[in-house]
Parts: structure tokens; sequence; C-alpha cells
């Protein structure tokens, strides 16, 4: 079901109030990109999101996590991914609880380490893969309705979402989740929401170019610089950072399938010898 459905259970909607996201994942906070996507009631702190309404799972698993000082619940999904909801004002599963989704799991609230009312009243819904790296609750649940209508995998690859890629272009999505997530942490990357527009480009740009991974990449001059270092050489490609951000993430997908059908890995990307870590790390 798609993200906005997601929320309906969540927080289902009550004599017409209807839940509406407050802050997108990736959004750039002093702290560093926010690392979930928060929602409440409309009507801002008033009326209903003053009256502890419930808080539902949105999906069904295993409660991992009950506590701590952000009132949050953990709970691990069928594969190996926790869905994670902070700031409760009350929690109503424990640890070991094995629950549904639409199953109450505490009340919306605002705590944190300042205690109840350290935060606005707001659900913060984090998810995180089974290596602990931070997904896009948003594209992860609109990628599986994608996924799904196509008759591909719902569970996809990478934080932007699923699709029906080959296994090299899946590998080369997962390295541009991890390298562009890292460049938006150390580098004031064009805005884009969440980065998904980025890290789908980033991956096809890669792909096209030859790539089988990316374990270097860098900023420089507004140029996203994407590499494969083997210990001897270093292939290379760079592409336009605020294009990146801009080209709608259907469009990259559709590309990076087509890509797959037709044509074998090329390579057509800048190859050059690497001597020593120094020069690698420069790209």
């Amino acid at each position: 079901m798609p993200f906005e459905d997601v929320m309906r259970i969540m927080l289902p909607p009550q004599n017409g109030i209807e839940p509406h996201v407050t802050a997108n994942f990736g959004e750039r906070r002093t702290s560093g990109p926010h690392g979930g996507t928060d929602f409440n009631y409309e009507g801002g702190q008033s009326g209903l999101n003053m009256l502890r309404p419930a808080v539902h799972s949105p999906i069904a698993g295993e409660v991992v996590f009950s506590g701590g000082q952000y009132g949050t619940v953990k709970i691990r999904d069928a594969d190996g991914n926790t869905h994670e909801i902070l700031h409760m004002d009350g929690r109503q599963v424990e640890v070991g609880d094995q629950i549904e989704a639409g199953d109450p799991i505490g009340t919306l609230g605002g705590r944190g380490p300042n205690g109840a009312s350290h935060y606005a009243r707001h659900v913060h819904y984090q998810m995180k893969d089974s290596a602990g790296n931070l997904i896009n609750p948003q594209a992860w649940w609109d990628a599986r309705v994608a996924a799904s209508e196509k008759g591909g995998s719902p569970d996809g690859v990478c934080v932007a979402g699923a699709t029906d890629v080959a296994p090299v272009s899946a590998g080369l999505l997962g390295d541009s989740e991890r390298e562009i997530r890292a460049l938006a942490e150390r580098h004031a990357l064009p805005w884009d929401q969440g980065m998904v527009n980025t890290v789908w480009a980033a991956a096809l740009c890669a792909r096209q170019a030859g790539l089988t991974e990316i374990n270097l990449a860098n900023v420089r001059r507004g140029d996203l610089l994407l590499g494969q270092h083997d210990g001897l050489t270093l292939r290379e490609v760079s592409l336009d950072a605020r294009k990146a951000a801009n080209t709608p993430q259907q469009q990259s997908m559709a590309s990076l399938e087509q890509w797959d059908h037709q044509m074998p890995v090329s390579a057509n990307s800048q190859e050059r010898p690497v001597q020593g870590a120094a020069q690698v790390m420069a790209l």
C-alpha cells in the first residue's frame, strides 16, 4: 500500500480529521539529515493531537525494543527491517510481542530527553535495514506498490525502492544509496527530498558507464563523482548534481530497467591507473 495509506493505519482518520506529513525524510537539520518521516493529525498542536490518540503499528512483526527516553517502539518485519516509532507518550507493547499491522502500540506524544513535552506532538517513523542503514519510509512503501503493480518483488533494493533490475544494477543501487547519503552529510548537495532522485540517477549513470560497483564518491564543482577502484585502476564517471536531484526516480528506474534488458555492461567510463590511496581519495 502507498505511504499515505500506511499513515492512515498508524493514525486513523477521526471525524474527518486526517493525518498529514509535517517533515520528510532527508530534510536538512542542524544535526544532519532528518532520519525519518514526521506526521500528526491536521490542526497542529491543538485539538486531536493533544488528546493522546492511539498510534498503531504500520506492519506485522516482532517488537524488539520498547522504551527509552524517546518513547520508542521498534518492530522487526519478516525481511529483517526495523520500523521505529518515536516520541510516543505511552506504550502498549513489550519486547517479544508479535503484532499485526493496525495493532495499537502506544499514544501520540512528544517525548524526548527532556520529558514528555520535549517535542511538539507527532509520530516520527523511521526505518532501518538489517544492517542498520536508514531507509526512507515513504519511498519504501510507495516502491512496494510500484513493484506489486509490475509483478516484481515487493521487497526491492535500496531505500529508493523496489524494482526488477538486474543483480548488477541492484548492487549499484545499494552502493549509490550508501555513498550518496554519506555525501549528503558532508556536502551541501542540491535539495532532493530524501535523496531518492539522486540515488537512482547516480546508479543509472554508473550502470551506463560500465561500473559494477561504486566504492568511491565525492563532489567537485557541482558534479557528483563516482568511482570503482580495484587496487590497480580507477574507473570513474561524473554527473551534474543538480540534474540528478531534479530527475524523477521513476524516470531513472525505467531507464535502468531498459538498460538491463537491452544492453550488456559497457565500458565507456574513464579508466586510469591509480598509485596509492591518496590519489584514490582525491576522486
